[in-house]
């Protein structure tokens, strides 16, 4: 596999030459073989889009990795300025023996725009097959050019990963410019599949977030319709409005050791979601009329335990659990248990929905309502 070194190639990293014409060269001499490209240390300006496809063409069979490196975030700079749609995009065509793979370590990408396109974009554009891409992101930051909050630069999307599978995402910082006081909107990783052409969904699966964190963004992870198979540990959600959002029939996903503190929710279920594990986890409800967990549909197998909530005081509306959502046919098949909740106007709110809840063993303090249930056939042993 050829390494390509970029500055070889013509480009400059002083932050003003534009390496666009650089990296279409590399691309154009990479062809449709395996390749790393690496950068050296400094600001590589970009003043449009980039991409690279790989194996390319209907039922393509061939595979191809690509890895892209730098000499580590904050030392090696992808910069775009100037409006662009988007910074680095890359798609491949998934066939049935074909085993595309994209790494991407070490590297900041940075824009000097606000609200202004995606970072990186990754799409599997086989309408037939579900998404196999495998991609390893290492030691990667997504942010504006300066910094976080009210005001400043940043992308409209960091990470957008569409019918893309087999995803590890280690030690990674997503950092927007959302302020609720502005229209800054920017959205941190966002995971989608697509409908294929019998009207099928083709399915993402398999995406890990460990060691990584999420700052001043509209959604810190919004797990699109029929995704399958998030996991997140280790992570940090702060000063985003919603830490994770799923809006639509999600299926097994897994929260663990990570802490939230967003302004309306720390995790918002709007859609059903099936196998749904919540447990170890830090959740600060710090804003007036906030919520620690919120789901409003369709609920089978929820595991909410062993996590501390921690509210802004009970005259501030703030709830840590509210469940609008049944089981199939009532059952019990959804536990709340061990949890800590403090400072909170109600610790758990079953809404009239609710259907199938255990709620036991649990510890508040400072609450108004320990459980408040509306609905039926929940089991209350608080």
């Amino acid at each position: 596999m050829k390494t390509y070194y970029f500055d070889d190639y013509g480009a400059a990293s002083n932050g003003a030459f534009d390496c666009t014409a650089v990296w279409n060269k590399i691309v154009a001499e990479i062809n449709l073989a395996s390749a790393v490209i690496e950068f050296g240390s400094g600001t590589y300006l970009f003043k449009s889009n980039i991409q690279l496809n790989l194996n390319q063409g209907q039922y393509s069979n061939r595979s191809q990795s690509i890895t892209i490196k730098g000499q580590g975030k904050g030392v090696t700079n992808l910069l775009w300025s100037g409006g662009t749609s988007s910074g680095l995009s890359m798609s491949h065509y998934d066939g049935a023996q074909s085993e595309c793979r994209y790494n991407i370590h070490d590297i900041s990408f940075i824009t000097k725009d606000t609200n202004t396109g995606t970072a990186i974009k990754l799409e599997n554009k086989n309408p037939y097959r579900f998404g196999r891409g495998y991609l390893s992101m290492r030691n990667v930051a997504i942010s504006g050019q300066n910094g976080q909050a009210s005001g400043s630069y940043g992308w409209a999307e960091c990470l957008n990963l569409n019918t893309i599978s087999f995803n590890n995402i280690i030690d990674c910082d997503f950092i927007g410019n959302y302020h609720p006081n502005t229209n800054t909107n920017s959205k941190g990783v966002i995971i989608n599949s697509s409908i294929g052409s019998s009207n099928q969904t083709l399915s993402s699966i398999v995406t890990n977030f460990t060691d990584c964190n999420f700052l001043y963004l509209l959604d810190g992870v919004e797990n699109g319709v029929g995704t399958q198979g998030l996991s997140i540990s280790q992570s940090n959600f702060t000063n985003c409005k919603y830490g994770v959002v799923v809006p639509e029939n999600g299926y097994q996903i897994s929260i663990s050791l990570s802490q939230f503190d967003c302004t309306d929710c720390a995790v918002f279920l709007s859609g059903g979601t099936t196998c749904f594990l919540f447990s170890n986890n830090l959740v600060f409800t710090s804003q007036k009329n906030g919520y620690g967990i919120c789901c409003n549909s369709y609920v089978d197998g929820y595991i909410i335990t062993g996590n501390q909530f921690e509210g802004a005081g009970t005259e501030n509306n703030v709830n840590a659990i509210v469940m609008n959502a049944s089981s199939p046919s009532g059952m019990n098949t959804n536990i709340i248990s061990s949890n800590i909740f403090r400072k909170y106007t109600t610790g758990i709110l079953l809404a009239s929905a609710s259907r199938g809840w255990k709620v036991f063993g649990n510890v508040y303090a400072l609450t108004s309502n320990t459980v408040y249930n509306q609905g039926q056939n929940n089991s209350i042993k608080d």
